[in-house]
């Protein structure tokens, strides 16, 4: 199987998350030439707009990004050229209708599961490959076996490309999900997920600063993907 890489992310959506400059800034004073961007809590295009103008004075690659479904295509096509993205998620395309076609990025476009209502398998044939959130994934395991199969069923029908990782601490007290880690261990539950799960980029979704999110990025490198 090809070379998994775990990115330090850029998070929008939450008040929890530091401004997205000083993230960047973080990002740049620690030495990543490359970072994922979660533009989910951005609906305004003109600042959508100043978040590239600073990657592109930083010389930050965005090999993958959670984009909004109001996003046109020419806006995708820009990160494409500009920031070598690769890939993209959604999340269901009936509750984020999309302003451009699946088809136009086919190969590019992965649909994202959830935990409040099962994965639409029709929706991931539309879109042809799938972005795991691994910590949605493990909710579901506990709060809702059957569309945790369900989903387990969509992935191994349709490839995985990406993921995004979250920290799960005590699933069976609530929904067990969370954005912020407290600690390595809240990784733990990725040990028990197949590695073609991860797919080719495995993107953090966390709170946490950009240098927690790089101690974790390396915590994931040596401790879970180098047993797979």
């Amino acid at each position: 199987m090809g070379a998994i890489t775990v990115l330090v992310s850029v998070g929008t959506a939450g008040a929890q998350f530091q401004p997205w400059q000083q993230q960047l800034s973080e990002i740049y004073d620690l030495g990543l030439s490359e970072a994922a961007l979660f533009l989910t809590g951005v609906p305004e295009e003109e600042e959508r707009r100043a978040i590239y103008a600073l990657v592109e004075d930083l010389g930050i690659c965005v090999p993958f990004c959670h984009i909004r479904s109001e996003m046109s295509g020419e806006e995708i096509r820009y990160l494409m050229a500009k920031f070598g993205m690769e890939m993209f998620n959604v999340h269901s395309l009936a509750d984020y209708p999309l302003k451009f076609s699946p088809a136009e990025f086919y190969g590019q476009i992965l649909l994202e599961n959830g935990y409040l209502s099962p994965i639409d398998a029709r929706e991931a044939e539309i879109v042809g490959n799938l972005c795991l959130d691994l910590a949605h994934l493990e909710v579901l395991r506990w709060i809702n076996p059957a569309w945790y199969e369900h989903t387990l069923a969509v992935a191994l029908r349709w490839p995985v490309l990406a993921s995004h990782v979250g920290a799960i601490r005590s699933p069976v007290a609530g929904n067990g999900a969370e954005h912020t880690l407290h600690a390595l261990e809240d990784f733990d539950y990725l040990h028990a997920l197949p590695r073609h799960f991860f797919g080719k980029y495995m993107a953090i979704e966390l709170f946490n600063s950009a240098s927690s999110q790089l101690e974790a990025k390396r915590h994931i490198e040596e401790k879970i993907l180098a047993t797979k």
